[in-house]
């Protein structure tokens, strides 16, 4: 091929930009989380490059037994149990749950058309309500009815991982997937009220004011201070927000 060396750059250099693509997904997916969960730590001055940088070096030193001399095993065995398949599905599935049933497919359909200022296909809510956790489900069902414990099979080498070796597979899977049910666990039994009232007050969205819909708001007089603003560039939105007739208001905790 003609100029090999530089195709073979070319390449290597794709594979390095993938990598980098994958680790800003993860990286900056995670930071997000923790800087929203505690503002209070991490917001303002270069906390947040900080926390970054924290995360980046823990991430350093966690992958450098993979590139050791028996890393590979122990990474088709991260790879196998925690990093794909049913964990995967398992989280998929209940997170698709939060956002359509919980907090609700409507309002947060709604809520991209205030932030986009039009409404996208309506096919992707029935996405959200139905296909999404039936798919994700019956996928995660079928992987524990089919499950098969780790065999590595191919043309470099094989090899059967022994019952402690596929213990500490189930141990990674587990650790992470375990922690929706005791959290669910835990905020039932620490929030105060009936069985009933604390169910209520769990799946009542937490929302600021410039997140309220016209429906959520306490009265159709109220108006978000923001609103002017963007319905000046976006017309679409003006309509959105007219008061309208006979709307049944929905309890909506509300914060400033």
């Amino acid at each position: 091929m003609p100029v090999a060396p530089l195709w073979a750059v070319i390449f290597f250099f794709m594979i390095m930009l993938l990598g980098l693509d994958s680790q800003f997904v993860g990286v900056e997916g995670f930071v997000t989380a923790m800087v929203d969960t505690f503002p209070e730590y991490l917001h303002g001055g270069y906390r947040r490059e900080a926390f970054i940088a924290a995360v980046a070096v823990l991430s350093f030193f966690l992958g450098l037994p993979m590139v050791s001399e028996g890393g590979l095993y122990l990474f088709y065995l991260w790879d196998y149990y925690a990093a794909s398949g049913m964990t995967l599905l398992w989280f998929c599935f209940f997170e698709c749950i939060a956002i359509s049933w919980i907090y609700g497919a409507n309002r947060f359909y709604d809520n991209i058309a205030m932030m986009i200022g039009f409404r996208i296909f309506p096919w992707i809510k029935i996405c959200w309500l139905f296909l999404t956790p039936l798919m994700t489900g019956g996928i995660f069902l079928f992987s524990i009815i089919s499950f098969k414990p780790l065999y590595i099979k191919n043309s470099f080498f094989t090899y059967e991982y022994p019952l402690w070796g596929q213990a500490i597979g189930l141990v990674f899977a587990i650790v992470s997937m375990i922690q929706i049910p005791i959290y669910v666990v835990y905020a039932f039994i620490t929030t105060p009220g009936t069985l009933y009232e604390r169910w209520v007050k769990l799946t009542t969205p937490v929302l600021k004011p410039h997140q309220l819909r016209q429906q959520d708001m306490p009265s159709h007089d109220y108006m978000p201070t923001h609103l002017p603003l963007i319905t000046e560039k976006e017309p679409a939105l003006l309509a959105y927000y007219k008061p309208a007739d006979g709307v049944a208001l929905r309890t909506t905790h509300v914060i400033n």
